[in-house]
């Protein structure tokens, strides 16, 4: 009887882990984000999220947020953006993570983006503290220099490039759990930029990623066109604190700029922590997330 608890409980965390998981989170900014959390038959994403906004002011930032509903160890995703050619420049579009209230209430997060550059990608990793939601589409989200950690400063990505007026890149963000035989025991983060080698408007390469083996982790990781380091120095986290936070879509359409796109997420490192209960009588496995 115990194991067959044990066993109806893991059912339990699996339903709850995929009915409980995504969408609708918090949205920031004044540009919308729409998600589709159906997993889509043709692309294989998971999640899908969508952007279609034209910044009318042509001196002002506008900008987007869409997060999850329930913190997150890791994602991957493949970011597209759409209708341009090798001179225009619409915005920016990535994903935030490690994103959390500080004690005063304001926002700390981390966030990597893209931008077209000459027909290629152009990457940055930044990490920002003490962002208002007030002040979420002042330029640097109305924080000063001080208060920005310049992780990778903007970067050609070599080898992608634009199909079909597409740019399409496929970004992961690995959290690297501290613990016995940590990975690393002074990095919190590891980013890695993919080409879209499926080619097909799919993500099945990177389907279930955080779920491979090994040595099927090591063989994509190896076709990574960047990898970036993010210590927990840079993000503020201490020695011992495991990395699950907030994670989600970001956008930024430049001024007097249309920006349309869209996040296929072919994986979200979603398990919860499960735990059994001290007594023989226990019917069920604590899940907290």
């Amino acid at each position: 009887m115990k194991t067959a608890k044990i066993v109806m409980g893991m059912a339990a965390a699996a339903v709850m882990a995929l009915t409980s998981c995504v969408f609708p989170g918090k949205g920031l900014g004044n540009v919308p984000i729409t998600t589709d959390e159906k997993t889509n038959n043709t692309t294989k994403a998971e999640v899908t999220g969508t952007v279609d906004f034209t910044n009318t002011d042509s001196s002002e930032f506008a900008r987007g947020m869409q997060t999850f509903q329930n913190k997150k160890n890791g994602i991957t995703a493949k970011v597209v953006m759409e209708n341009v050619t090798a001179s225009s420049n619409p915005g920016c579009m990535g994903l935030v993570f490690d994103m959390q209230k500080n004690e005063d209430g304001l926002l700390d997060f981390c966030n990597v983006g893209f931008k077209n550059s000459n027909g290629k990608p152009c990457v940055y990793v930044s990490y920002f503290e003490g962002v208002s939601e007030a002040d979420f589409s002042k330029k640097n989200f109305g924080v000063p220099d001080s208060s920005r950690t310049d992780i990778l400063d903007w970067t050609n990505i070599d080898g992608i490039g634009i199909n079909n007026k597409e740019l399409a890149i496929v970004i992961e963000v690995e959290a690297i759990t501290a613990g016995p035989n940590p990975k690393n025991t002074d990095n919190a983060y590891i980013i890695r930029i993919y080409n879209d080698e499926d080619g097909d408007g799919t993500v099945t390469t990177f389907n279930g990623l955080s779920n491979k083996s090994d040595d099927e982790k090591n063989t994509i990781h190896a076709k990574a066109k960047k990898k970036i380091d993010i210590t927990r120095g840079q993000v503020k986290a201490s020695k011992v604190r495991t990395i699950q936070n907030k994670m989600g879509f970001y956008a930024n359409v430049y001024g007097g700029q249309t920006l349309t796109g869209k996040w296929l997420v072919a994986d979200i490192d979603h398990q919860p922590n499960v735990a059994k209960t001290a007594s023989d009588n226990d019917s069920f496995i604590k899940i907290e997330y």
